[in-house]
């Protein structure tokens, strides 16, 4: 009777590794046949779905999103549940910007939930189309540059700061300096001013409103979504049902629509290090992955122990 080999831990481990890898598979599997069958048997053309929520301080993951959905083909359009006060105005402009880039390839809606002020309607004006329920809060329109000053408050902890500076206004809005002088308060103004004539000339633009006449819609006012449609800062009151159809109507889409998030990774994903761009990424994740098991087995001196696996995987 021959003699059992007894496994070696390398191998006990690499087992163990495409067990998981098989127990992740067989569950996407299954749901990839079941949508597939799904979709062949009532087809529905899926619409991208992004949140801009909160304050908003960084574009960066919105591109990200947004480049994705421009991507895919069968994505058809893109819905903006936007809930935001405002927020930073360079990453505002960046987000804006984008959009408009955007709807020259597939249609865009903004649809407002409780607020769209400040930053968040900047990012909503460049939208095909806006829609809000009559009691969301909407425009706000217009900067604010803030300068705290804590010179007394770091008299009374004792504390000293000595600057040097090269640059007349490098000093400007420093909070432990002097009150400004009025040659530094005109001097934000002009800066404030500026960033403000960009906001109310891209908003007007977009939303094909009368630039002479900002002082009715720009003037710093929130506006409920019942005014914000007199004022043509929007283009429908209304909800989900409603972007819904608008974007069906943009779209040109037939058929019923399925709203589409970007997807998230799985938890073994996560760990292996997979993002949240789809299959091919988690695939070279999981090659990436395998590679490490090589180097990690010849760095420990174990390059000539057998890896269970390794042609079938290969």
């Amino acid at each position: 009777m021959p003699v059992k080999k007894k496994m070696t831990l390398w191998e006990i481990l690499t087992r163990a590794f495409f067990i998981l890898i098989i127990i992740q598979m067989v569950p996407a599997i299954f749901a990839g046949l079941k949508k597939s069958v799904g979709e062949a048997i009532s087809p529905k053309a899926h619409i991208g779905l992004i949140d801009v929520s909160g304050l908003i301080m960084d574009s960066e993951k919105f591109v990200k999103q947004l480049n994705v959905f421009l991507e895919q083909k069968h994505i058809k359009g893109i819905i903006l549940k936007i809930n935001s006060p405002g927020g930073a105005p360079g990453a505002s402009q960046i987000m804006y910007k984008e959009i408009l880039r955007a709807k020259e390839k597939k249609p865009v809606v903004a649809l407002v939930e409780n607020a769209c002020a400040s930053g968040g309607y900047y990012i909503a004006s460049a939208a095909n189309k806006i829609i809000a329920p009559e009691l969301s809060l909407i425009g706000s329109i217009g900067v604010l540059t803030m300068s705290p000053n804590v010179k007394e408050l770091a008299k009374d902890w004792k504390i000293d700061v000595n600057i040097t500076k090269a640059g007349k206004y490098k000093t400007v809005g420093n909070p432990f300096a002097e009150v400004q002088s009025d040659e530094e308060k005109a001097y934000l103004q002009v800066v404030t001013d500026d960033m403000y004539d960009q906001f109310v000339g891209d908003v007007a633009k977009s939303r094909n409103i009368d630039r002479a006449e900002h002082q009715k819609w720009a003037d710093g006012k929130i506006f409920s979504g019942r005014q914000a449609l007199k004022l043509r800062l929007i283009d429908q009151v209304g909800g989900w049902s409603d972007a819904k159809e608008e974007i069906r109507k943009l779209a040109c889409i037939k058929t019923e629509i399925k709203l589409v998030r970007q997807p998230r990774p799985s938890a073994f994903a996560s760990f292996m290090g997979g993002a949240d761009d789809g299959a091919d990424t988690h695939l070279t994740s999981f090659v990436s992955s395998l590679a490490q098991m090589f180097s990690m087995k010849k760095q420990c001196g174990l390059e000539n122990l057998p890896m269970y696996g390794q042609t079938a995987v290969l």
